[in-house]
């Protein structure tokens, strides 16, 4: 889940995005066949869903529970719908 490209990195926000929704358990629920689709969508998509929260994530401000809640609403937003298979 973390690998990445060797001349494009992961961004710090990106990462937390990844441990966060790790961390949370937010990916358990999903079938193995779905997490390259969730990882995708963490990395590309959430970060516009929640663009001030990683921004304060890049300017290394500490993870505070709002700064928390924030990025896991954004993680739960993305990866709606691909628990129950429905993969877009």
């Amino acid at each position: 889940l973390l690998n990445q490209p060797q001349y494009a990195p992961l961004s710090l926000g990106q990462l937390v995005l990844l441990l966060l929704a790790l961390e949370e358990g937010r990916l358990d629920p999903l079938p193995e066949k779905a997490l390259p689709e969730a990882r995708r969508r963490l990395v590309e998509r959430a970060p516009a869903a929640c663009a001030p929260a990683l921004a304060r994530i890049e300017a290394l401000a500490p993870l505070d529970p709002e700064l928390r809640r924030v990025l896991l609403a954004a993680v739960d937003g993305v990866l709606a719908g691909l628990a129950e298979g429905s993969g877009g």
